[in-house]
């Protein structure tokens, strides 16, 4: 039987630190990460500093809010900025679609969640810069950095803020996340009753108050049990406070499976559990029951690890994919391998067989996704179009969490440097900029991992046959390179994606390809920007580079059976491939009913009027690792079941030019069109006459969080048939 045992981290002397109190890795890692968030710091890494200009006027702003809300509903809507939220959009304006909701309380959720998002940003540093500064002073006296002194009385600012942070959290006593998108109990569940009755000596009924299954329930749980275990014994965790705060994460755990035992959320009636909104509050409950070490929520924490298993089984893909895209693996996976990491130091292997191959190719799947020029593949919700500033020198959390976990073996040493040595090629030199980094794992295990003497590069192409993906680039560069354009101008990268039943927070990507040559788009993505409105510009069919009839929704017909959109790959290499996507499992036609889709889904898919549809792709690439030209053919075909007119297909180019303009023209010549932008030509060749027109559209590919324009253009045949097919050639120049 497992012992649930949390491994405590020994943060008496802080990470970084040896015999040697004054080496200043974790101020040099700090100050990156607090200038990525935005904080303005001194140009050396002084963690007083960033207390002083942010921890303490952003949580004097912050705190009340929630204790003042908890009881009440207010007009909250605009705090919270819930109208920069797609979902309030439709909800006001379609009604509501959930039982109970309202818009307040969807607002207060959503706040739940912003504070469990601080905590685990801000105070698992602001414990850490504690613990740093109190180690120097009681090593150095004083310290002195830049001119400034830092002594006795901003160490007692920084005890003072560490206190008022717990002492805070310690009032959330009905849950760390009210309920905001609770729906109707339905039949399917994963877990069975008796697992869920196994929590002895618990009656569930009396357990009231928040969901106890969404993103603020695990994102505010780690922050509390990692500031406590940073903190220790240290007096400024009083007996009070700390039993306090065991109380709220034992019924947070309780909530959670309370949760799934009466069918409270979206992802428990459909056993999604691929979804971030289930794992995340799963690895919360998982890691609350080992901190509190209490036995009879054994019950609890088996729960947890069954479902855990489920999704390894079903929804993390053994490529290492994660099926709700980039973005969502940002916020994830590292929640997935830091749970892991604690289950097998129970030694508890019971998950060690379905992760293995996940944990094994996460890294790989995470680092292809960066492509060429730093942008980034940004399928389904996506908001992370392109590395940010911060990411350029060092990576992501969860780039360097899948890597590291990926090299350990189950008791945490080193068995594989080629995870590392990869990470080391594309980001040299590169230091933790995360706090969490310095969390779960101990840098001192990595020694050597910086050589890249015996690398095995990974190679410049990919099929991820589970989330119906595949990746090229003729070159893989260093991202600080790219950042200053000291190399990687010209690669070439292209990524096509089709469609898999357990895909989440998805678009219409299937069938789409996205080509760039560095930072130059050549062909995009429209991208994700949950504040633009309506979100049909960017998720839906006239956001991307594929069949645009009729009033086809952002959502596949996804049913008992459904295949999805997969992909065939012919050939793939390191200069060309040939692909076929069947495309058909996007459409449904006007005969087919499914009891799992809803009566407004089914009128919405039976407006396709699809009989056959596929996408052939072929590319050549002619050139070295630092120019070359890449030729691409694309085959689109497609069958009606009746006669079909309008706009049938459309590019998203990535050029901004006049359209009509020297930048950006196109012209026709017996039925063929030819346009052409930048370095590029694009030749049109349709089975009957077409017309070609230029337009502009919204996106958020060009820049993060921001909507730009750019040129699509339009092909639309003169006359309406059943039956049509086109074959676009792509040439582009460095």
């Amino acid at each position: 039987m497992t012992t649930l045992k949390y491994n405590h981290y020994d943060w008496t002397v802080p990470i970084g630190y040896t015999s040697a109190p004054d080496i200043s890795i974790p101020e040099s890692a700090s100050l990156q990460y607090f200038t990525s968030q935005g904080t303005q710091v001194p140009s050396v890494g002084v963690p007083g500093k960033y207390l002083f200009n942010a921890m303490i006027n952003q949580f004097g702003r912050e705190r009340y809010a929630r204790a003042n809300t908890y009881d009440n509903l207010p007009t909250y809507v605009s705090t919270v900025g819930l109208g920069n939220y797609s979902f309030s959009y439709n909800f006001q304006t379609a009604g509501n679609p959930f039982t109970g909701l309202t818009l307040e309380a969807y607002a207060l959720g959503q706040s739940d969640a912003y504070y469990g998002a601080w905590n685990r940003q801000y105070g698992i540093p602001l414990a850490l810069v504690y613990k740093i500064v109190k180690f120097r002073l009681d090593n150095l006296d004083t310290i002195i950095e830049n001119g400034e002194v830092f002594d006795a009385t901003h160490l007692t600012q920084l005890s003072d803020k560490c206190k008022d942070v717990l002492t805070e959290f310690s009032k959330y006593d009905k849950g760390l996340q009210r309920a905001n998108w609770n729906v109707q109990p339905e039949v399917q569940h994963l877990i069975t009753e008796p697992i869920l009755d196994g929590i002895t000596g618990t009656d569930l009924t009396n357990i009231v108050g928040g969901a106890g299954g969404y993103l603020g329930s695990p994102w505010t749980l780690h922050g509390i049990i990692t500031m406590l275990d940073i903190l220790g014994d240290d007096p400024i965790v009083t007996p009070t406070i700390k039993q306090k705060l065991k109380t709220i994460i034992r019924r947070e755990i309780l909530l959670i499976i309370k949760n799934w035992k009466n069918y409270l959320s979206w992802y428990v009636h459909g056993n999604k559990t691929n979804t971030n909104q289930a794992i995340e509050p799963i690895c919360g409950l998982i890691e609350g029951c080992l901190y509190l070490e209490e036995q009879n929520l054994l019950p609890a924490y088996e729960v947890g690890t069954t479902i855990l298993r489920d999704s390894f089984k079903t929804g993390l893909g053994a490529s290492g994919a994660f099926l709700e895209g980039y973005a969502y693996a940002y916020s994830t996976t590292p929640a997935i391998h830091r749970t892991l990491q604690l289950i097998r130091n129970t030694g508890d292997t019971t998950l060690d067989a379905s992760s293995a191959n996940w944990v094994k190719n996460n890294w790989k799947w995470m680092v292809d996704h960066i492509m060429p020029g730093n942008l980034i593949a940004n399928y389904s919700d996506n908001v992370n179009p392109k590395l940010e500033p911060w990411l350029t020198n060092s990576p992501h959390l969860a780039v360097s969490a899948a890597t590291v976990a990926a090299s350990l073996d189950s008791n945490g040493q080193i068995v594989d440097y080629q995870p590392l040595k990869n990470l080391n090629a594309i980001y040299p030199g590169a230091i933790p900029i995360e706090m969490e980094q310095l969390e779960w794992y101990d840098l001192s295990k990595l020694p050597g991992s910086s050589s890249t003497n015996g690398l095995n590069a990974l190679p410049n192409f990919v099929h991820y046959k589970d989330s119906a993906l595949v990746i090229w680039r003729s070159n893989r560069d260093v991202v600080k390179n790219v950042a200053n354009e000291t190399a990687g101008v010209t690669s070439f990268g292209l990524w096509i994606k089709g469609a898999t039943p357990r895909d989440g927070h998805t678009h219409r990507d299937a069938g789409q390809i996205s080509v760039n040559m560095g930072k130059k788009i050549i062909l995009m993505d429209s991208g994700s920007q949950y504040s633009y409105v309506p979100q049909e510009a960017l998720r839906g069919p006239q956001g991307h580079s594929i069949l645009q009839i009729d009033t086809i929704p952002n959502e596949y017909p996804v049913y008992a059976g459904w295949t999805g959109c997969p992909i065939t790959v012919n050939q793939l290499g390191a200069t060309s491939g040939n692909v076929n996507i069947n495309l058909l499992g996007a459409y449904i036609g006007p005969a087919v009913t499914h009891p799992e889709l809803s009566p407004l889904q089914i009128q919405e898919y039976q407006a396709g009027k699809i009989s056959d549809i596929s996408r052939g792709i072929t590319w050549q690439y002619t050139g070295g690792p630092i120019a070359g030209t890449l030729n691409i053919t694309i085959k689109d075909g497609v069958t009606f079941t009746t006669s079909v007119g309008g706009e049938h297909y459309r590019w998203h180019t990535g050029s901004t030019a006049t359209i009509g303009g020297p930048g950006f023209t196109f012209t026709e010549n017996s039925m063929v069109w030819t346009a052409r932008w930048a370095d590029v030509t694009m030749t049109i060749t349709p089975s009957r006459a077409i017309t070609v027109t230029g337009i502009t559209g919204p996106d958020a590919t060009q820049e993060t969080g921001v909507i730009s324009s750019h040129n699509i253009l339009k092909i639309t045949p003169v006359i309406a048939g059943t039956t049509f097919s086109v074959t676009t050639i792509i040439n582009s120049l460095v």
